[in-house]
């Protein structure tokens, strides 16, 4: 029983470092470090980001988007201003009078 003792105390003992491990991993992905670890306590940007090259495309995007909306206004507006159009005549009526009834056989 002694010697599943000494095996359970080093397995713990396995997961605590492995869980420290995997502490210190992520404390350096989010950017942040010990004291002394070449960044500063909470450096959440230590270096500047590349501009992101879908930037350009995006404004490109809602430039076009803007002139699309100022043309819809424009014709919104070109809408109303116009005449109304006159009401269309109701078709001919034929002279004839009402169906008359079928005989029956």
């Amino acid at each position: 029983m002694g010697n599943a003792g000494g095996l359970r105390l080093g397995l713990w003992g396995g997961l605590a470092v492995l869980l420290g491990l995997a502490g210190w991993l992520m404390l350096s992905a989010c950017g942040l470090s010990w004291p002394g670890g070449g960044q500063p306590w909470l450096s959440f940007c230590a270096e500047p980001q590349a501009a992101d090259p879908r930037g350009s495309v995006l404004e490109a995007e809602r430039a076009r988007q803007r002139l699309l909306e100022e043309r819809l206004d424009r014709l919104r507006l070109a809408l109303v201003a116009a005449p109304a159009c006159p009401r269309p005549q109701p078709p001919p009526q034929l002279a004839e009078g009402p169906p008359q009834p079928m005989p029956d056989p």
